[in-house]
């Protein structure tokens, strides 16, 4: 008999990512039944300005959505649902214990790190800025702690050093999704967490001026963290003494001087622009920029 289930979340991993749904897309495909998807009010003020692809899915599957007014409407709400299990993907808040415990068989939850390493908020983001050589995903029985639950499955994928927050987080989104079915299908008993816990902080608005007394490579490994959210930003002097705020969304690491306006000296090595955005235009590459502005720059 399949089991009824309330997902909580959006899918998106990480700030500014789109996603595929594929947790969502999994459960119906293993012909579960979800009763209903509850998102939080923090989760649906996205930093991404693309409505929310959870929102058409419960509308093209014929499935309620569901945003609570408080602990009060939500509990009600859950109790009226009567599912087995719920399944959470960023959600966004900290579920109380006494919404874990409606649920016979509790939550199960998606955490995209190798738990306990980056429990918090910003999982994908640390694993890219601390060049990290493996990270992978967690699936855990969800507390009420943040993400201190046990783990039924980990497992680990190895990074090669390119990788966007937005390719990191669907590959982690994916693998994530197999491991939730084989829970829901295998039942098995989750584990405690062992290891030192490393908490991962919120990543504020003003992290995106790039700090070119720093290490090419830190620079490079923000550029990948914080595309989309909250930016890499530089500011270009231009002629008549006039600035432009440029957002780098690709750089590599060079040791020589190529003598471009776009390659900048940092602490180590140099930083070598391939492509950007102006504010309100599209993404371009370094060639297309320096193609139509380089007679306004200061060089």
């Amino acid at each position: 008999m399949p089991k009824n289930i309330v997902f909580f979340g959006n899918e998106r991993l990480a700030s500014a990512c789109t996603t595929r749904l594929p947790i969502l897309n999994a459960l119906l495909d293993s012909e579960y039944i979800i009763k209903l998807i509850l998102i939080s009010e923090k989760g649906t003020k996205s930093r991404n300005k693309r409505e929310l692809e959870v929102k058409n899915f419960a509308k093209k599957n014929n499935i309620e959505l569901f945003i609570p007014k408080d602990l009060d409407d939500l509990v009600k709400k859950l109790f009226e649902v009567n599912a087995e299990v719920g399944v959470l993907a960023a959600y966004g808040k900290i579920i109380p214990q006494e919404v874990i415990d409606i649920f016979p068989e509790g939550i199960i939850n998606l955490h995209p790190s190798l738990l306990p390493k980056y429990r918090g908020p910003t999982p994908i983001e640390s694993a890219i800025l601390n060049g990290d050589h493996e990270t992978g995903v967690s699936i855990m029985a969800l507390e009420s702690g943040m993400d201190s639950g046990p783990i039924y499955i980990q497992t680990k994928l190895k990074l090669n050093g390119s990788e966007s927050k937005q390719n990191l987080a669907d590959t982690l989104g994916e693998l994530g999704a197999q491991k939730i079915i084989k829970v829901l299908k295998e039942e098995p008993t989750p584990k405690p967490q062992t290891g030192e816990p490393i908490i991962c902080s919120l990543i504020k608005k003003e992290d995106s001026i790039l700090d070119l007394s720093r290490p090419t490579e830190t620079l490079e490994r923000e550029i990948r963290a914080y595309l989309g959210w909250p930016g890499s930003k530089l500011t270009l002097n231009l002629k008549d003494n006039k600035e432009l705020e440029i957002t780098i969304t690709e750089a590599e690491v060079t040791r020589e001087d190529d003598k471009s306006p776009l390659t900048f000296k940092t602490s180590k090595d140099y930083l070598k622009v391939t492509k950007l955005k102006l504010p309100g235009k599209p993404e371009m590459t370094t060639k297309d920029f320096l193609n139509g502005y380089r007679n306004i720059l200061g060089v």
